[in-house]
């Protein structure tokens, strides 16, 4: 998924800037046909994504539900789950005001069943929360047949079962208050899927413009395509930030909580590693603004075959050799 996101980033960047030379009228035969393999390259890259993240989410339904009830803004279970597009959502109140439904769209998408149940926050944490207490009854069942072991062997497997059970019976137990910003992580989810389809719609036009031929008749489409350059970045950065938030309350899930994660650096270190990490990158994104525009601004270094050299009807005398004499007698 990531790794085409990044071939989507290439391909819209490099129709951009070749939009850009079709304006301006500069290396037009050039920017033509680059123009073609890049619309191709990029239709072939979006329409990937989204089967990719079809997949993506078919997992995630079964790996991680809770992340798919908060990237959806599912309060509460439902049978025939619709695909909520746009909206409001109110954490605080456990609250969707959605204005716009396509009814069991996501029950098809997450398990490839219009009427398959998707399960809400509550009800997800409730099972959470259960599941803790069938680790937490456990325990003392295992740590009885730690006891009564006889062999190494047996001893070392309830050992391991003995840890996981704890760790699961803490990890588990968790409170609606342990969230993270459900509306964070919706927004950012939908915001990288509209972006995702909007590559999809530009690779196609610009596809379907360059088979054509029309492509510089469209100049208002041209100049969308430039606009469209930071897009991919943003949906990128969209995209990490629904993955990263939404897998919260855990750095891993159902095994370790997110503040039982957090290190004993103190805050003054961190805040320092921060400001250096910022200030380097900030430098670097500077030098890249400055060279990506002076290499755009200076263009392709095109270099055209010469025409083949032609002899002098009076070579210099210096350089004639015998056989350009006797060449020269005939």
């Amino acid at each position: 998924h990531t790794v085409d996101g990044a071939f989507i980033t290439a391909g819209i960047f490099a129709m951009g800037v070749l939009a850009f030379y079709l304006i301006k009228r500069r290396y037009v035969e050039m920017a033509k046909t680059g123009f073609k393999f890049a619309a191709t390259f990029t239709v072939i890259a979006t329409i990937a994504q989204v089967i990719i993240g079809d997949l993506h989410g078919y997992e995630v339904a079964h790996q991680q539900p809770l992340k798919l009830a908060m990237v959806e803004g599912k309060f509460e279970t439902e049978k025939c789950a619709s695909l909520d597009l746009f909206g409001i959502i109110d954490q605080e109140n456990k609250q969707s005001r959605m204005l716009l439904k396509i009814p069991c769209l996501l029950s098809f998408l997450s398990y490839h069943d219009f009427n398959a149940e998707v399960k809400g926050i509550d009800e997800l944490i409730n099972d959470y929360q259960n599941k803790s207490k069938e680790y937490a009854n456990l325990i003392p069942v295992l740590e009885q047949k730690l006891q009564q072991a006889q062999t190494p062997e047996e001893k070392q497997k309830i050992k391991d079962q003995l840890a996981e059970a704890k760790v699961k019976a803490h990890a588990f137990n968790i409170k609606y208050e342990d969230l993270p910003s459900i509306p964070l992580v919706f927004t950012t989810f939908h915001l990288m899927v509209y972006l995702g389809f909007y590559f999809v719609l530009i690779a196609l036009l610009a596809w379907w413009f360059a088979k054509k031929g029309t492509l510089e008749k469209h100049k208002g489409f041209l100049w969308l395509l430039v606009l469209s350059i930071p897009l991919p970045y943003m949906a990128n950065l969209l995209g990490w930030m629904s993955a990263e938030v939404g897998r919260q309350p855990w750095i891993v899930f159902g095994m370790l909580l997110t503040r039982d994660g957090v290190s004993f650096v103190p805050a003054s270190q961190v805040a320092l590693s921060i400001a250096v990490f910022t200030t380097i990158y900030t430098i670097f994104f500077i030098v890249f603004l400055y060279l990506i525009f002076k290499t755009i601004g200076k263009g392709p270094n095109i270099t055209t075959a010469k025409e083949e050299s032609v002899p002098p009807v009076n070579p210099n005398p210096a350089f004639t050799t015998n056989f350009s004499k006797s060449e020269e007698v005939k």
